[in-house]
């Protein structure tokens, strides 16, 4: 049932996305992966060394999603959609083999979420077209025991 409420709040978010909001999703999403991968640290000086090279390399694409400086196109919708569900499932899996409690860490995010819409339940974007927060309403998802 989260991941409905996720999508949901996409679909009222970015009822017709564009080629910018596709490219700042994703951008997004590859942000996403080095917050993770940075709260982590490898046991050996190699494979660290990886890992600080993966992270400054998916935050450069990142950036250059977000600001518009690249853009892509799915030459494989069907083993880009298996991937993206394939993320979520995996995603949750790594939580959950790490003692935390994923589901309801999506629905406390999913809340937050909502929460920056305006008034009138509309999206407010920033200059880069992401979803901002709106400052009278907004709220940070609380954590608090699911980890």
């Amino acid at each position: 049932m989260s991941v409905d409420i996720t999508e949901l709040w996409f679909k009222r978010a970015v009822p017709k996305p564009t080629d910018k909001n596709r490219n700042v999703q994703y951008g997004v999403h590859l942000e996403e992966s080095v917050e993770q991968l940075s709260a982590i640290k490898m046991q050996d000086t190699y494979h660290e060394g990886l890992r600080h090279a993966a992270c400054a390399a998916l935050e450069a694409l990142a950036t250059a999603l977000k600001k518009g400086e690249t853009t892509y196109e799915i030459t494989n919708r069907k083993e880009f959609l298996d991937g993206g569900v394939d993320q979520i499932v995996t995603s949750i899996g790594s939580l959950y083999v790490n003692g935390m409690q994923g589901a309801e860490a999506l629905n406390r995010v999913n809340a937050s979420n909502f929460s920056k819409f305006d008034i009138n339940g509309m999206p407010i974007f920033d200059e880069n077209g992401k979803i901002a927060k709106n400052k009278a309403t907004y709220f940070e998802p609380n954590l608090e025991g699911l980890y």
